[in-house]
């Protein structure tokens, strides 16, 4: 069934590609017209999303990365009324044992605020690294089945 005349403003093409933009008449999608190559607009917003996608969960697992070492490790403060500034917990053993926070001199309260900082930025980037685990599968489904219309007689997709 050929489509009726699409109107401009039912769309929302991306700018990736500085060109002028016309309708394809067969299928009613946006299509972008670069030197002579016409490639889908629809295309290269799934292609934006995976990117971002995929950048949001290499950024989320490299904050959940380095969060669990700061952690692990504790935070950089004076133990020794000399100025000898240093890591002075092992292996997060100060997470357990809140009387050793006495080993810290120097700065007042680091160890409350550098557990309450690095737990949030823990549980921050875990969600968000789950948020986009499930957008990258719901983009992939929306491809797969927009290509073998796997909700046929279910409305547009």
């Amino acid at each position: 069934m050929p489509c009726q005349r699409c109107d401009w403003r039912q769309f929302t093409c991306p700018d990736i590609c500085k060109c002028p933009r016309t309708l394809c008449e067969d299928n009613c999608q946006c299509q972008c017209q670069c030197q002579g190559i016409n490639s889908s607009c629809t295309w290269n917003s799934v292609l934006c999303s995976i990117i971002f996608t995929v950048i949001g969960l290499i950024g989320s697992a490299y904050c959940f990365i380095v969060s669990s070492v700061a952690l692990d490790l504790g935070p950089l403060c004076r133990v020794t009324p000399l100025g000898e500034w240093k890591h002075p917990f092992h292996k997060g053993n100060y997470l357990n044992d809140p009387n050793l926070w006495v080993k810290c001199l120097e700065p007042e309260n680091a160890i409350p605020w550098h557990v309450k900082l690095f737990s949030i930025l823990l549980v921050v980037s875990a969600v968000e690294f789950i948020i986009c685990i499930a957008l990258l599968i719901n983009i992939l489904i929306g491809v797969i089945c927009k290509e073998w219309n796997c909700f046929k007689g279910y409305g547009p997709i």
